[in-house]
């Protein structure tokens, strides 16, 4: 492990993300290189160690339940602290009104999910380099995100088989109920329900980059969005038919992490 940042002079980040996984994926990287994480899955507490304590760097999701992440990024810009503190936005969602309703609130930087971790590590060094000379720095965009050719080789990569076995579990445990919630939603004709949850889908896909199954939560987050019929049954079926294809991968490597314990 090479750390970017001598001992005395680790840059303090506040990480900021509903979903637990990308948390634990997003505080492995900034701990590799250095970094001092303090990570939230509740967007209010997070502001209020923020009013408290001034960070180097925020890293902020996008969408997220209760306060999302444009009303937590204008709360960060109002407080007595932070309010020059570069933040760099993550999310799924790649138009650009949502790009620049971010820079338009304040943010220095986004990329899309899936992250690629050299991607995302560059972006980091950039802001964290900016921090103490540029507060105001220019907006960075580049919102790809490489896809690795070995879905969770990202993983891999930053925390070992450790945290590919973490991640795998909690995906395999969380998204089917989240695949049963979302069809219970779009059938019944709750769309926003639908939406949200169809969002914590896709960022838990991304976690893993399958992309496959990415891809049938975003079909029926398109139909979703234009709130005129529930998807037809059998796009809603596709979703179930992704995840049970990739399953018995996820757990043969589980298997080889050491089992499921």
């Amino acid at each position: 492990m090479i750390n970017d940042f001598p001992e005395s002079q680790k840059p303090k980040i506040l990480a900021i993300d509903d979903n637990e996984d990308q948390l634990i994926f997003i505080g492995a990287l900034l701990e590799q290189i250095g970094c001092d994480v303090k990570a939230f899955s509740n967007p209010a507490r997070a502001l209020d160690v923020a009013a408290k304590q001034n960070f180097d760097l925020v890293v902020l999701d996008l969408r997220m339940p209760e306060m999302d992440g444009y009303q937590t990024l204008s709360a960060l810009r109002r407080g007595a602290k932070n309010q020059d503190t570069p933040v760099l936005v993550l999310t799924v969602a790649d138009t650009m009104k949502d790009v620049d309703s971010c820079f338009r609130l304040g943010a220095n930087g986004y990329l899309t999910k899936p992250i690629d971790t050299q991607r995302l590590k560059l972006k980091i060094r950039k802001l964290l380099s900016w921090s103490a000379h540029s507060p105001a720095s220019a907006p960075q965009g580049d919102g790809s995100g490489a896809v690795t050719t070995q879905p969770w080789e990202n993983l891999r990569s930053i925390g070992g088989d450790r945290l590919v076995k973490d991640v795998i579990r909690s995906f395999l445990i969380k998204v089917p109920e989240l695949i049963a919630a979302a069809r219970g939603y779009c059938l019944t004709g709750n769309f926003k329900a639908a939406e949200k949850t169809l969002y914590s889908l896709k960022s838990h896909c991304a976690n893993l980059h399958l992309m496959n199954l990415f891809a049938a939560c975003e079909e029926i987050e398109l139909l979703v969005r234009s709130r005129k019929a529930s998807p037809a049954a059998d796009v809603l079926n596709n979703l179930t038919r992704s995840f049970a294809n990739v399953k018995p991968s996820l757990e043969q490597e589980l298997e080889r992490n050491g089992g499921q314990s």
